[in-house]
């Protein structure tokens, strides 16, 4: 399979993993449809070419993130982006099936 990397613009990668790629969203401005006052980071999947996560910083050296979806399903706390990349991609491909 072959993997969409983004154009990143002003945007910072923070964690790359191979499918996928989390990126700080730079102030003021969008990463696909995602903008910081939504959160701090967008959680991408390279394989399909979209943003299904929100992450941000907790003000204590962790994360909260949340899979973007029509209902709540809740924020949840992560000790690392890689973390957050691997945990709310599995809650994404639950989601979806």
């Amino acid at each position: 399979m072959r993997y969409t990397r983004p154009e990143l613009g002003n945007h910072t990668l923070a964690y790359r993993g191979r499918r996928y790629w989390v990126v700080q969203i730079a102030p003021g401005e969008r990463f696909e449809y995602v903008d910081d006052s939504m959160g701090d980071y967008a959680v991408y999947d390279c394989l399909y070419g979209n943003v299904f996560a929100i992450v941000k910083d907790d003000g204590k050296g962790g994360f909260l993130g949340s899979t973007i979806s029509h209902v709540d399903l809740g924020e949840t706390g992560f000790g690392s982006l890689e973390e957050a990349a691997n945990h709310l991609s599995a809650e994404h491909d639950a989601y979806i099936k």
